[in-house]
This record gives structure tokens, sequence and C-alpha cells, in this order.
């Protein structure tokens, strides 16, 4: 009946939508939720099990919103909030077509509502929205609050104040001795790496080995084997008792190896996990030394998973070898084999070889991920890396209008995220001069100069304040690199220009007084100050809109093809070769008559026709 057999079945209490996810981890949707098993009302278990499923397919399958279908990876962001709900009504002991009017649940909703941010709440309402919507296909199904209710909600909302506070910037103390202390605890470890690996070799590979008091015995009790390898000063330095304790040291190790690569490369969270085992390298271009991190990316093309590069420090390299010996550690105690034996390109840097602390992989589907966390016992590495007065002024002068939680306090210790790196990175890049903001937004792996730009607000006031010229120059060159690009990618091309765009500049380039201000760059960046004119590169070519684009939904990048703000170029050919090439591949993996596979043919036809003009 199937070429290949599903994935899932509606039945199934857990749906894989991992083929059609361009994310690194497994984008899975689990019906049988914790709270379910608990709960002593069995019908109502199964009735909101079967309307949490109906949810889930509702969303992917019928167009609930004026932008389109569900993609894959919105529906995952839409699931979070589903889930939020089935649960309330459990809480309430209701159905999830039972609360169109319930006082009770739509001030609990409310009440919940205060809990988030009000960018997570316009998420949620907008989910609220698209369950009412619902009903125009399952005629049968009322789900979720009525549309009054939901417009009284939102509208409310929508006066809140906006969320103020953009990601903090770690403080330029606790930044160096954060990367001071992980070059101390590298060092201090790659010295006697070599032993380390060969202690947990042995515990891999005899019963037994490294065991304390009376599951232990004579010649391979813990203490004796750390003896053997000369690790009795290293583990006592950081208070390791059994065997137990040095695989959470190593752990710890591994964590801090991980918030290394985005210190020095600015990668977001699952760039970061996404990197292999051969991920670092040193090249040498010119007789010097350049360092890279290859992993993979989302943010590029159209939620599609590829492959990018970003450039590193020097200071880098003892992280990796650490995060390499760690993962040839787990290696040997979860799959009993070497490293050799493998191919690096196909290994997880960042391995999982604990019992609970794996996320699965679309990846390395044979590799449990690390699930990485700033818990107690990582801690315990940083306890230097305490708020100082100095630090909370730094964060004042760079974010006066951001509210500080209560971790944040003088005499606390930093309360690090992940996202701090990134913003760190962009800040301090852009305050220190060196580095320009189209470079810095290659690095960051933004579609949009502006929103590097965004990133790095602020660092004209952060500590040790560069002189007014360049901070001139910092407010002043977005719109430099965005005329330079525009002029590059119109005026300068050797053959005729295309897309919507794009043609009529085209048309218009023997009329001077129409288009005189791509004569002149000093016109072109007047216009652009005056918001006459607007510029960005794209993945397929540029676009001209002023302001934020509103097309980029189901059809990610493809929307271009069609746009009046288009311009295409002769890079522009390739490009759109190449996506049709991608979307020719990508529409075989849907049935016939889908949604998907519509939306994908509609969208090679575009492609095909702007080409056909392109050849004639």
């Amino acid at each position: 009946m199937f070429e290949f057999a599903p994935l899932s079945l509606f039945s199934d209490d857990v749906w894989n939508f991992s083929t059609y996810s361009g994310d690194v981890f497994s984008s899975n949707v689990y019906f049988l939720l914790e709270e379910f098993k608990a709960h002593p009302d069995k019908n109502l278990v199964e009735d909101l099990k079967l309307e949490f499923k109906l949810i889930c397919y509702s969303l992917l399958h019928f167009k609930l919103t004026a932008k389109g279908y569900t993609k894959v990876s919105t529906l995952m962001g839409d699931m979070t909030h589903v889930r939020y709900f089935i649960l309330m009504c459990l809480q309430l002991n209701v159905r999830a077509t039972e609360v169109s009017n319930n006082t009770f649940a739509i001030n609990q909703f409310k009440e919940d509502l205060k809990l988030i941010k009000k960018s997570t709440q316009k998420k949620r309402m907008l989910v609220m929205y698209k369950l009412h919507k619902v009903r125009q296909f399952l005629t049968d199904h009322t789900f979720g609050f009525s549309v009054d209710v939901i417009d009284t909600i939102y509208a409310a909302v929508k006066k809140l104040p906006d969320d103020k506070s953009q990601t903090l910037i770690i403080p330029t103390h606790i930044y160096s001795t954060f990367i001071q202390n992980g070059a101390d605890l590298f060092k201090e470890y790659l010295e006697i790496h070599e032993n380390i690996e060969a202690w947990h070799k042995n515990v891999a590979e005899i019963k037994n080995y490294g065991n304390t008091k009376s599951r232990s015995r004579k010649g391979i009790e813990f203490y004796e084997t750390l003896e053997e390898y000369a690790l009795v000063k290293y583990c006592n330095k950081y208070s390791i008792s059994d065997k137990q304790e040095f695989i959470y040291h190593i752990k710890n190790l591994q964590f801090y190896a991980y918030f290394y690569f985005l210190c020095f490369t600015g990668m977001r969270e699952t760039e970061g996990i996404s990197c292999a085992y051969d991920a670092f390298q040193k090249k040498v271009i010119n007789n010097n030394e350049v360092y890279t991190v290859r992993a993979y990316t989302t943010k590029l093309v159209g939620m599609k998973r590829v492959s990018a590069l970003w450039v590193t420090s020097k200071n880098l390299e003892s992280a990796n070898k650490v995060a390499q010996s760690i993962c040839r550690i787990g290696l040997r105690l979860k799959k009993q084999c070497s490293i050799d034996s493998l191919i690096e390109s196909e290994v997880p840097l960042f391995y999982s070889f604990y019992h609970k602390d794996t996320n699965s992989s679309n990846l390395f589907p044979d590799y449990g991920l690390t699930q990485i966390v700033f818990g107690d016992n990582f801690k315990k590495l940083i306890t230097n890396c305490v708020v100082t007065q100095d630090d909370f002024d730094e964060l004042v002068r760079v974010q006066p209008s951001a509210a500080f939680n209560e971790d944040i306090a003088i005499g606390k210790m930093w309360s690090f995220t992940h996202h701090q790196f990134r913003r760190s990175l962009a800040v301090y890049c852009a305050r220190s001069g060196l580095v320009s903001l189209p470079t810095l937004k290659n690095q960051l792996k933004h579609i949009e100069v502006d929103m590097t730009a965004y990133y790095a607000d602020g660092a004209m006031f952060a500590k040790d304040l560069a002189k007014q010229d360049f901070i001139t120059e910092f407010q002043d060159e977005l719109l430099e690199a965005e005329c330079d690009q525009y002029l590059a990618d119109t005026r300068n091309q050797a053959n005729p220009l295309f897309g919507g765009h794009g043609t009529w500049l085209e048309v218009n380039k023997m009329n001077v007084s129409t288009v005189d201000f791509l004569e002149d760059r000093k016109k072109t960046l007047k216009s652009m100050k005056d918001n006459r004119i607007a510029y960005k590169q794209t993945p397929l070519g540029g676009c001209s809109m002023n302001g934020t684009c509103d097309k980029l939904s189901l059809a990610h990048i493809s929307a271009c093809v069609t746009c009046p703000k288009a311009i295409f170029n002769d890079r522009s050919v390739k490009a759109l070769s190449t996506l049709k090439t991608s979307l020719s591949k990508i529409i075989q993996r849907f049935d016939e008559g889908s949604p998907y596979r519509q939306q994908t043919d509609l969208e090679i036809k575009a492609i095909d026709k702007l080409l056909e003009k392109v050849s004639a």
C-alpha cells in the first residue's frame, strides 16, 4: 500500500515529523502526557487525548491563517501552547470543546497569561484564534473560546507595554573571568587527558572497575585505580570521591567546552550542539592560521538545515580538544567503540553518554545529544563569576531600560544563559571597531544586517568607551553597507536585472531623471537616509521593501520569486536553479493532492516561468 512505511499513525501516542523538519533535534509531538496518567477520570483523559490529536492534525492540514498552511517548525511552537491549553482543561475537568464560554476556564487562561512575556502572549492568542477556526473544517468540534472572548483578551494584551529587554550582555569583568577559568580548566585537563581516557576505558571494559566500598574488589577499587593513573591529586582538587562523581565532573567540562564554542563563535544554542567531532578546523591561508567551525544553521534558507562556517579564535582550540577527549570517553562507555572506527563528521562533538540527559537528533540519529544547562554542579566551576558594582554600572550604561531580575545582584554569582554569549560577542566586536557590521552579520548568520545592528545595540556605551569618531562611524555603517550592496547588485551588473523591482530598474536605467540615484553614490546614500529607497540581500537576490517583509511564510524564500519588490541579477540565476532542484526533491516526499505538494508545485512553476524569461 505504501512505498515507505509511515512514520506515525493517528492512533500513535507519538507523531514523528522529523523527516519534514530542518531542526537539529527530533520533531516529535507527544500526546500521552504525564499528567494524563495520574488523573482519575480515564474517560476525560481519553477524550482530551483525542482532542489533542485532532487539534494537531488540524493545525498542520488546514489553512487556519491568511499566510497559508502551518510549517512543521511553526507547529512545534504552536503545540507548546496547545499542550498548555489541554492541561488547563484537564485541571478544570472539562473537555477542549466545553470551554467556549466557561467562566472558570476563561479566568484561569487570563491569570496564566499574566505569567508570560507579551511576545509569548501574542503567540498564545494566535494559537487560540487557530483553534477557533478549526470549526470551519471539523464542524462537529468547537475547540477553545468563542471569538468574542478571544478578541476581548487579545485587545487587552495589545494594550500592554512591549517587552523592553534584550538579552543582557555579560559584563567585561565576568566575561573575561569566564574565559580565563575555562582556559585554566582545559589546560589542566589536557595535561592528563590520556590518563583520564585510559581510566574510563577500563571502566567500560572491566567489570566493577573503579567501584567503591562494598562493591569494590582489591586492585580495582576507586582510589587504587586513581593512583595507577596518577589521578588522585586531580580528583581530590575537585572533590571527586567515586566513579559517578567523576562522570559528573567530565560532563561539566563538556558543558564548559560547549559554552566556549558559543562564546568564541556567536552560535545559537542549536547551532553549537550541531557540531560534529571534526567541526573545529585550522587552515593556513597566505601563511596565516585561520580557525573555523563548521556546523549547521536553519536561519539562512527558509528554515531548512544547511551547513555553515563560523570564523573563530585559536582560544577555542583547547576547548575543542577537551570536547573531543570527552566524546571519545563517551564512545567507550556507551558504544564500546573507538572514534578511529567511525566517520568523524557523523559523530556529534557533544555526545551524551549519561542516563537521562539526552536529546534525540535528526542530524546524528545514532547518537544522543547532551542537554546542556547551567546546573548547580556546573556552577562550582565558575564560583568567581560574581557581580560587582562596576559590573552593575556597566549593565546600566549599556541597557539603561533593562529590567534586571533578582538573579542579577551585587555579590551574587552571575546568572548565565546560552544567548548571552551571542549577544555579548556582537556588542564587544562592534565596540572594538575592528569588525564591520556586514562581517558580524555573516558571523551571526543573520539574514539582514539590521538584525545584527539590533544585536550590537548599546556597544558604544559598554565599558572602555571607544572614541567619538568610532561611535559616529558605527551609527552610520548600517546605511553605508546597505548602499554599497545595493549599487553592487544593481548598477554594477553586466547583464539585465529581472524580478519585480529589478525589471523596473532595468527599464528605467536609460531615464536618468527617474533613477538618477543609481549614477551617484552620494545621491543613493541620501535616498536611503530619506527612506525613499531601501535594500537588503536575500538568498535569491535582493529586496527593495522598506520595512519588514510579511511574505516569508509557508513558501519561505520562494515567496521572493513573485514579489514586486524583488531584484534579481546574475547571482540569482544559479540560486533559483538550486532552489528549483531542492524543491523538486522535496516534492517527492509529499502525497499526491496534499496541500504541501500543491504549494511546492506552484513554487516550482513560478521559478520555471522566471528562468524562461531570463533565458529568452
